[in-house]
């Protein structure tokens, strides 16, 4: 109902998009409240878009121009998107063929279901936003004006992963996690036995394959620009019982906690996380086994925590990597970690104003390994 922007609207059934017979097209749906897809909606598409923005339309009638797709300002601020599972089922997304892809546009996104693509798949916490759908999933999002959800994006044991593994070579998969905060903090969260990435078992084999996770940066050719001016977009980042197989590269204006702290956290390829600020407040990067459960890194570890100040007062922050309450934190490549600080711009040559410098940690408590 497009004139009542408080009804949401439930997806409970089976959608079918044939060509030719055969699964595949692209399927828009838009709605002002959002969607709710309950544990007994099935949709078999090639490409699929929900929004709870709505659509550009150009003079001509269209509204996909060269691949690129405009989500016009959110109607309601509060709309969201939602995946179910519950005791009926689990809600299901099936995205075939080679390019094809699943974008789930809203001010928040809480995803328990299923996403399966052939190609690519992006979550996107905002209320205005641009995305270009790169047939080789290198996608560009501009995030116009973000949300103010206090979670814009949670995995809560929601997977996103392959529906084929017979799909070409050539194309690449790649998840995307973008949220961008309008005016106060919005966190990203991924547990309750979250699985996300495109791998077959455990190993990340594929190195084109990743999982992109961006809070307070756009997407620019499938990497991170920054949104924004200083201190606009404050979005840390949670990460703990969880399962990522693909390579993961997080980039984050706020703090970064990956931890084993609700249960075992295992990345089956190289994990790079980013964590900064530009206020006062928060943008640790902390990683840690914790409570007993463990924590595994598959290849090389690089993780970042760096502050820009205002006006050259502000300490540096912490880069952490530990096993403590009995856990085990096992890295099977390089471990870099990394804490800097950047002093205010004075003087008409860019000179920066001194300040103290972070720390970068390794931390190992009683009855505790790291390997």
């Amino acid at each position: 109902n497009v004139t009542d922007h408080s009804r949401i609207v439930a997806l409970n059934g089976t959608i079918n998009s044939l060509v030719n017979g055969q699964t595949g097209g692209s399927v828009f749906f838009y709605s002002p409240s959002g969607f709710v897809l309950t544990g007994t909606a099935v949709i078999n598409v090639g490409s699929l878009v929900l929004s709870a923005s709505p659509i550009t339309v150009d003079g001509n009638g269209n509204f996909i121009n060269g691949g690129t797709v405009v989500f016009g300002q959110a109607p309601n601020p509060n709309a969201a998107i939602n995946t179910v599972s519950d005791i009926n089922g689990t809600a299901q997304i099936n995205s075939s063929g080679n390019g094809n892809y699943v974008a789930l546009v809203a001010p928040t996104i809480l995803h328990q279901g299923d996403i399966r693509t052939d190609g690519t798949a992006a979550l996107v916490a905002a209320e205005a936003a641009t995305i270009n759908f790169d047939p080789f999933g290198l996608f560009d999002i501009e995030v116009a004006i973000g949300t103010d959800a206090a979670t814009g994006i949670h995995v809560d044991g929601g997977t996103i992963d392959r529906n084929s593994e017979t799909v070409s070579s050539d194309n690449i998969h790649r998840a995307y996690l973008v949220a961008v905060a309008k005016n106060d903090a919005v966190t990203m969260l991924i547990n309750n036995g979250a699985s996300i990435g495109f791998e077959i078992g455990t190993s990340a084999s594929v190195e084109d394959n990743a999982v992109v996770i961006s809070g307070g940066y756009d997407i620019d050719n499938g990497s991170h620009q920054f949104f924004g001016t200083s201190g606009v977009s404050n979005v840390p980042l949670t990460i703990t019982n969880a399962t990522l197989s693909s390579h993961v590269d997080a980039q984050v204006t706020g703090g970064a906690a990956i931890n084993s702290g609700e249960g075992a956290l295992s990345f089956g390829g190289d994990l790079s996380i980013i964590g900064g600020e530009t206020t006062t407040t928060g943008g640790n990067v902390l990683i840690d086994a914790m409570n007993g459960n463990a924590l595994t890194i598959g290849a090389d570890l690089y993780a970042r925590a760096f502050r820009e100040s205002g006006d050259g007062t502000q300490i540096g922050l912490i880069t952490r990597l530990g096993a403590t309450g009995g856990s085990t934190a096992t890295v099977g490549g390089d471990v870099t970690l990394d804490s800097d600080s950047f002093g205010a711009t004075v003087g008409e040559f860019g000179e920066r104003t001194d300040v103290t410098g972070g720390n970068a940690q390794v931390n190992i408590g009683a009855n505790s390994t790291l390997n």
